[in-house]
């Protein structure tokens, strides 16, 4: 996944978009935890696939799209304002890719309640797999594969700096 930031006007229907979610800091530097997956359908709107657990403190619906985040959750529609919840935006170029219209019909096909998608799951079928799927065909998450090489990095700079900090007292 590219880190390119993006903006709304590069925006075209059938994109893969994606935006940052959860970041933390190790030892003085900012990474991702995850990012939330999605596609452009065009008309400033985003179909993207929430779990139902995404809770906000917000129970008031967009003035812009009437999305709804304590109450909407699975396949939904929103505004890209709504999808991107005040975080960056990026586009997810892929070689390979189905016409962006196919891309946009896919989408709708599973918003609209034509085909199903399934129950969310964390591990083997989320926002990134919607996204994947509606843009290539297949699913897959670079996330998910990468969650083991992620967890191990933060695990060991976990381990240097408590290491640090005990012989900083040592002393």
């Amino acid at each position: 996944m590219g880190q390119n930031e993006s903006t709304r006007s590069k925006l075209k229907p059938g994109d893969h978009i994606y935006s940052n979610r959860f970041e933390i800091d190790i030892v003085m530097e900012k990474v991702n935890a995850y990012y939330h997956h999605g596609i452009y359908v065009g008309d400033d709107s985003v179909i993207h696939f929430l779990p139902p657990a995404k809770q906000s403190n917000s129970s008031v619906p967009c003035k812009r799209c009437g999305h709804t985040p304590s109450l909407h959750y699975g396949i939904v529609r929103t505004c890209v304002d709504c999808f991107l919840d005040r975080h960056s935006l990026y586009i997810n170029d892929c070689g390979g890719c189905k016409p962006p219209s196919e891309v946009v019909k896919t989408a709708m096909e599973f918003c609209d309640g034509i085909r199903s998608f399934g129950e969310y799951d964390l591990l083997n079928n989320n926002c990134e797999h919607f996204a994947t799927f509606c843009k290539t065909g297949e699913k897959s998450s670079q996330q998910v594969e990468d969650a083991p090489y992620k967890i191990g990095t933060a695990a060991g700079c976990l381990v240097i700096f408590t290491g640090l900090l005990r012989g900083n007292n040592q002393k």
